[in-house]
């Protein structure tokens, strides 16, 4: 199972840590850090969530989830969308 993730680096580690001890999960992890830093990474990583069977996602405050809100909403359309977030009222999470 392929699993996505845009999530607080201090938690990915425990993702990481977690998927290795599951055979069948095939992770593609992305940092809040990493786009809020690199926001030309941010249409490589949709183009890879839109290939994974589930997305997990951890709203934060950062900027750059106004940039992918729209995107974000149309892949949940496509895939499913787990989203959890420090700040309950973002579109997605409204879903």
């Amino acid at each position: 199972m392929k699993i996505g993730a845009i999530m607080w680096s201090s938690y990915m580690n425990m993702l990481v840590r977690s998927a290795k001890s599951i055979n069948f999960l095939e992770p593609s992890l992305y940092s809040t850090r990493q786009l809020e830093e690199q926001p030309d990474m941010i249409d490589s990583v949709m183009q890879q969530l839109e290939e994974q069977d589930i997305v997990l996602l951890y709203r934060s405050s950062d900027d750059f989830w106004g940039l992918i809100e729209d995107r974000l909403k149309a892949l949940a359309k496509k895939v499913p969308v787990v989203c959890v977030a420090m700040i309950l009222r973002i579109g997605v999470c409204q879903q």
